[in-house]
């Protein structure tokens, strides 16, 4: 639409307040429009009259357009004033003046503000989005131009010229009648906006000064503990993770082998990365063998790596695992087993009949077989019997001796203990057997021997409750492994969950529980940690300095 034509068409009075939103644009009387000539020369335009009477074609429009404009900036001027910082004359190369510094607040007020101070800011705060938001919603209001129905595919109608308002009120200043005046709300309890300013200036100043200073004189990167292959090295490095850090030492990660903490763990001053060496062992599961590398130490947690059932149980007794272990593991059966004269129910981690005889130390001798034959895998509810054949047999009893189990007790602090269950001695039935030729009798041998009573073991409650430090130590120091061996040589060598060096380990009584802390149990690493402690609190742990920033003494 031409310049000229949308001046002398003017603001839409739909657009007056108020309005009804379902209302439509009113269509003008076509007879009362200019026509197309008149409105494409813009040297004039035709005002709406009787059709009786001559339609005037010579409004001065660049008049009204001059005259328009001039008012425009003046009314733009004492809306939006100049800045009196932008006055003239001025300084160019001048500061702002300092506030009088006996009119600041101290620093303890800015820092530990008085409460009316604080919620008369709150308040000021409040009230500013709060009036913000006010403004937002009245200029995004929707158009009534919009209202229900439209056709979104028309132009808007033009309006009628007669319905338009008159030039004159159009250039009246000032905001539309009833609109009452916006007020600037000040708390008599602040301190002049800038007094407060220049106060929290000089603050961060001096703060972020000290952090400059700091960070420039500190070294870089990270002071990193790396144990590799036995071998303990101080590395100060700029990786951000353990990962990146074992790229830039290039260390590899052979197949089971372990980083600990794990690779993606961010690096910090004084954390302790370890690389744990996989080895090889030997598993037989239900009688499916084969060779796996493991870090685990014991039959029971690589057990877990393997993720066993809980009926599946270790058949042997391997000890603490190392390169070339076997561990043998065995679903448990149940059922029945019939031999010497004696009927027991079973419940053992045996595959097949022969195992289960095995159990009970059952010898075939000479003729003498079993039901089902020895080579028959065992299921649930299986019932074995064994036959003697050909010879005299005797039995007699012995007293089976109870065992003395310990386990944790949580209720316990560590190093104190308590009786749980007491043991009681169980029976067991040797069955003989003795060859007869001739009438002589010849020497007896042990073909079984069958619990007839089962011990009772004593139950044994070891303290297990420690304060929560030295988990989080361990966890520092170790990743929590507390059977960490160091395969480097003693005279480095930091073992156990809490990284003790094993000078250190045998001086404070370590001795009585492993060679090193790494063979002992949890309790007992922390009951030789708290005699440790005693002596020299945590300084001997540089987890506890530099990562965790435990006062020395903080127990």
């Amino acid at each position: 639409m031409p310049a000229h034509v949308a001046r002398s068409i003017g603001p839409s009075p739909a657009r007056a307040e108020p309005h009804d939103a379902s209302a439509w644009f009113p269509v003008p009387d076509p007879d009362g429009l200019p026509s197309i000539e008149v409105l494409l020369d813009g040297g004039g335009i035709v005002a709406p009259a009787p059709a009786s009477e001559a339609q005037p074609d010579d409004i001065d429009l660049p008049a009204i357009e001059a005259s328009l404009e001039a008012t425009l900036e003046a009314t733009l001027e004492g809306l939006v004033s100049q800045s009196p910082a932008r006055a003239e004359p001025h300084d160019a190369a001048a500061w702002l003046p300092l506030p009088d510094v006996e009119g600041l607040p101290s620093v303890h007020a800015l820092l530990d503000p008085h409460p009316e101070h604080q919620a008369a800011v709150v308040a000021e705060a409040e009230a500013v989005v709060a009036e913000a938001l006010a403004v937002a919603e009245a200029s995004s209001a929707p158009s009534p131009a919009r209202a229900e129905p439209h056709d979104a595919a028309t132009w808007l109608p033009l309006p009628s010229l007669e319905e338009l308002p008159p030039v004159t009120e159009l250039l009246e200043e000032g905001p539309p009648a009833g609109t009452p005046p916006r007020r600037r709300r000040r708390t008599r309890f602040l301190p002049a906006p800038r007094v407060l300013g220049v106060a929290v200036l000089v603050v961060l100043t001096a703060l972020g000064g000290a952090w400059i200073a700091q960070q420039a004189t500190a070294p870089s990167g990270s002071q990193v503990t790396l144990v590799v292959d036995g071998t303990r090295e101080q590395v100060r490095t700029d990786a951000d993770s353990v990962g990146a850090l074992l790229t830039a030492a290039h260390v590899e990660l052979g197949q089971g082998d372990v980083v600990v903490p794990a690779a993606a763990s961010a690096l910090h001053d004084g954390i302790h990365v370890d690389v744990v060496r996989a080895f090889p062992v030997t598993v037989d599961i239900n009688g499916s063998v084969r060779n796996i590398r493991t870090v685990e130490t014991s039959a029971d947690k690589l057990a877990k790596q393997l993720h066993l059932n809980k009926l599946t149980a270790v058949r042997n007794q391997p000890g603490r695992l190392a390169a070339g272990a076997t561990v043998v593991y065995r679903t448990r059966v149940s059922g029945s087993l019939t031999i010497d004269d004696q009927k027991v129910t079973f419940d053992s981690p045996s595959r097949t009949v022969d195992e289960l005889l095995q159990s009970y130390n059952v010898k075939l001798v000479g003729d003498d077989y079993a039901i089902p034959s020895p080579d028959t895998v065992l299921h649930d509810g299986d019932q074995v019997a064994v036959v003697r054949v050909g010879a005299e047999t005797s039995k007699t009893t012995r007293p089976i001796e109870f065992d003395t189990v310990q386990q944790d007790d949580p209720t316990l602090p560590i190093g104190q203990t308590r009786v749980i269950q007491d043991g009681a001695n169980g029976t067991m039935t040797v069955t003989y057997r003795q060859l007869v030729e001739n009438g002589q009798k010849g020497d007896k041998q042990v073909v079984s021997e069958v619990p007839t009573v089962e011990p009772t073991p004593k139950i044994i409650g070891i303290g297990s409750y420690a304060n929560p430090k030295w988990d989080e130590l361990a966890t520092c120091e170790s990743g929590g492994r507390w059977d960490t061996v160091d395969s480097a040589p003693a005279s480095n060598a930091f073992d156990g969950g809490l990284g003790i060096f094993r000078g250190t380990w045998k001086g404070y009584g370590g001795d009585e529980f492993a060679p090193n802390a790494g063979l002992a149990t949890r309790e007992q690493q922390i009951i030789v940690g708290m005699r440790i402690y005693k002596d020299l609190g945590w300084d001997p742990w540089g987890c506890a300095n530099n990562v965790l920033h435990w006062p020395q003494w903080s127990m």
